[in-house]
């Protein structure tokens, strides 16, 4: 039985980066205009409202797929795979210096592959909260903040306590 959690950011987050976004987009557009003396350059326009198009597709495009004992998730075009077993031991990863080797860092989000020294980490965070860290065996961490674990830990409860009502252990 697979369920699917659909893991969007605050509203105020969203808002907030789209308007950063668009404040840049009107920026280089004015600049565009002031240099080709009033004229507006549309291949600038199109390349602006192409990264703010693939910016807010990352940030709306955010899901965990739980399979009984995996659990799959997926930020944008990034991919992610690992047993649920290590979401019981949390470690909670303040104030660390991050690398991005591969991924999407804005204000309050992150959605990615990020080095932490010589670990490697997934992280995928859609508030302005703590992360919480699990390890993985293959040497992978998932990173995810702490709203988005509470949405999977309640969904990962509601499928264990069907399966012992399958299995007849009430």
């Amino acid at each position: 039985m697979k369920e699917v959690v659909y893991l969007n950011p605050c509203f105020k987050i969203i808002i907030f980066n789209v308007s950063l976004f668009g404040m840049l987009a009107v920026f280089f557009i004015m600049m565009s205009v002031k240099l080709t003396h009033g004229r507006v350059d549309f291949i600038l326009s199109f390349i602006v409202i192409g990264i703010l198009s693939v910016v807010v597709f990352f940030m709306f495009y955010n899901k965990a797929i739980i399979d009984r004992d995996k659990i799959i998730i997926i930020s944008g075009f990034y991919r992610y795979e690992h047993s649920y077993v290590i979401l019981n031991n949390p470690v909670k990863l303040k104030g660390e210096k991050l690398q991005r080797t591969n991924g999407v860092s804005l204000p309050f989000y992150m959605s990615g592959y990020f080095r932490m020294g010589s670990k490697k980490l997934f992280i995928i965070k859609l508030s302005s909260g703590d992360l919480l860290c699990f390890n993985d065996s293959d040497g992978v961490s998932l990173c995810m903040d702490e709203i988005s674990y509470r949405k999977i830990h309640l969904i990962l409860q509601r499928s264990n306590e069907i399966i012992w009502r399958q299995n007849g252990d009430e």
